[in-house]
């Protein structure tokens, strides 16, 4: 009789489970969305979302650019050898995006100025190091914040933590029937164990978060030229696409897709970043003087993070790029 009692119970709290579970499911099945969305969305935040890396030098170097590519700072080359100077203008909007604004201009930088070159000045002290890594982890749990505070992830809503107080009472009240019905009790406790494992293996992101980590995914394969040539018909719009190949980290598998060019013949502007727009229409050229700047700055900031992603500084001989 006390089985057939448990044992109903058991039907009754697996069924209640397996329905929270597929309500969560379906909760985090995201609609059909479409690449051009993720180009709303500040590069670094959708390049950790789709990577779901910590936040390293592109993510820094991505977030600088977008800036001027936005108008919220600008660009200028100074001295003979061209060196690049940033700007502040306005404060972007966003907490994430503020952060680094505030960050890279008035607290690496000066007065709103920021050179990439004085990162290696200012990580050259110990104490300097140490306040830039405790800034970039602030920027990282800043980041985590804005999209778990905008509906991209829902790491532990309150259906799951329903589901889990279930699992944590079946597992209880099956390990007390390992006594007087041991058969039962590995069951409840198996099946608290396959719920416990579901929920903490599905994805926390939410539908629109799921939805925006898909199409960025189609993004990213885009941008890397895996898919088909993009168009080079919107210069400005290419410019766009490069700033996210910096904070995919695909910058170079980007720039493959267009010839280079020597500043003689590309003419250089304040606020250009590497992107030109050719006089043949619907051609796109790269200047290589805009190359070299943008690897050297991603390599000031890999070398203040330590994390060793940036390339080596750009060399004449190097054969990545088809130089026309």
């Amino acid at each position: 009789m006390n089985n057939v009692l448990f044992l109903s119970l058991f039907i009754v709290l697996a069924a209640v489970s397996l329905i929270f579970l597929f309500i969560d499911r379906k909760k985090r099945t995201p609609k059909t969305g479409s690449a051009a969305e993720t180009e709303r969305v500040f590069p670094p935040v959708l390049a950790k979302l789709v990577d779901g890396t910590g936040v390293v030098s592109r993510h820094m170097t991505a977030g600088l650019l977008s800036f001027v590519q936005d108008n919220y700072a600008s660009l200028n080359r100074e001295g003979t050898e061209g060196i690049p100077v940033f700007t502040a203008v306005e404060e972007p909007p966003g907490a994430s995006a503020g952060y680094l604004y505030r960050w890279l201009f008035y607290k690496i930088g000066e007065n709103g100025r920021f050179e990439p070159d004085r990162l290696f000045m200012y990580t050259s002290a110990e104490h300097g190091k140490t306040a830039f890594f405790a800034d970039l982890n602030e920027w990282e749990t800043i980041m985590e914040k804005e999209l778990t505070d905008t509906g991209l992830l829902r790491p532990f809503t309150p259906l799951r933590k329903t589901i889990v107080m279930l699992q944590l009472f079946m597992m209880v009240f099956g390990s007390a029937l390992l006594i007087v019905s041991p058969w039962t009790g590995l069951l409840y406790l198996m099946f608290a164990l396959a719920a416990f494992i579901t929920v903490f293996a599905s994805s926390p992101r939410s539908a629109e978060g799921e939805r925006l980590f898909q199409s960025g995914k189609a993004y990213k394969q885009k941008l890397a030229g895996t898919d088909e040539p993009l168009n080079a018909a919107d210069p400005e719009a290419l410019t766009d696409h490069f700033v996210y190949a910096v904070a995919f980290g695909i910058w170079r598998s980007y720039t493959r897709q267009f010839p280079v060019r020597e500043a003689s013949e590309v003419a250089l502007v304040s606020n250009q970043l590497p992107l030109y727009y050719y006089a043949a229409p619907g051609t796109a050229v790269l200047s290589l003087e805009g190359i070299r700047m943008i690897d050297e700055t991603e390599a000031s900031f890999s070398f203040a993070a330590g994390d060793g992603e940036s390339p080596a500084v750009w060399e004449d001989n190097d054969s990545s790029l088809p130089l026309e």
